[in-house]
């Protein structure tokens, strides 16, 4: 691909990236952030994430899709351990009103927001 092709496309996406640096509180609090994202990725190690209601309240545009990385290969752990942070993961999830999406689940769980995000 050319490279004046691949700077079009680009362009044509309108796709940004934001790497969270900053404690993610203050992000939520943020109004420029608010209903913003339309893709979120979250590692196993930032899940805490998904217990935050306003991650699924305000902070992602309705429809947007979530993948949270699963504790499958958090190596320090047993498997009963993962297991259960996986469920916790889930259940998170679920409270956030995120829609649970069919995706091979060995290393992320994929969700959708549906609605405000609210219960």
């Amino acid at each position: 691909m050319a490279k004046s092709e691949a700077t079009c496309r680009h362009r044509e996406s309108k796709s940004q990236s934001f790497l969270v640096s900053d404690d993610i509180e203050k992000i939520l609090a943020k109004k420029k952030f608010q209903n913003f994202f339309d893709i979120a990725v979250v590692g196993f190690m930032g899940s805490r994430l998904v217990t935050i209601p306003e991650f699924g309240s305000t902070f992602l545009k309705e429809n947007s899709l979530i993948y949270v990385e699963t504790a499958n290969y958090i190596c320090t752990l047993r498997k009963k351990e993962r297991d259960e942070l996986n469920t916790k993961l889930q259940n998170a999830a679920a409270n956030l009103n995120l829609v649970s999406i069919p995706y091979d689940k060995k290393h992320h769980y994929k969700y959708q927001k549906i609605g405000d995000g609210k219960r």
